[in-house]
């Protein structure tokens, strides 16, 4: 268990989800208390100006151009954590050039176990875990 609270940022554009997944992390208090952005623009004023832990977003909700956005993160945040949240039906959306920047990813459509699970391992080791190995 950590220390102190972990310092999550979840990105979506849909607020009402991101609430959600909020108030969800928040049941967990060595999880924090998390922010919130709702686009890309909000994404990168936050991470300038706080060190994060976990950054936990979707790939094709919160911008068109999803992948790139990503790479994008991990090129200027390289030791930033990463969890990407994948529609239920999608899987291919992460290719290599993803996979290898990303710290895990988990289908939408996984129990609040799973995810608790996948935050856990990733905050304290940092390792890829594949939301299909649980």
């Amino acid at each position: 268990m950590r220390d102190k609270p972990a310092n999550i940022l979840i990105a979506d554009n849909n607020s009402l989800y991101t609430k959600g997944l909020k108030a969800m992390l928040m049941t967990r208090k060595h999880l924090g208390n998390p922010d919130i952005a709702n686009s890309v623009s909000d994404v990168f004023s936050l991470l300038k100006n706080k060190n994060y832990d976990l950054f936990l977003t979707t790939i094709s909700e919160i911008t068109s151009s999803g992948k790139d956005y990503i790479l994008k993160v991990k090129r200027y945040f390289p030791s930033l954590k990463l969890l990407v949240i994948l529609p239920e039906d999608d899987k291919k959306i992460i290719n290599d050039s993803i996979l290898s920047k990303i710290n895990g990813q988990i289908l939408k459509n996984s129990t609040p176990d799973e995810f608790f699970m996948l935050i856990e391992k990733t905050l304290q080791k940092g390792v890829i875990y594949n939301g299909d190995n649980f």
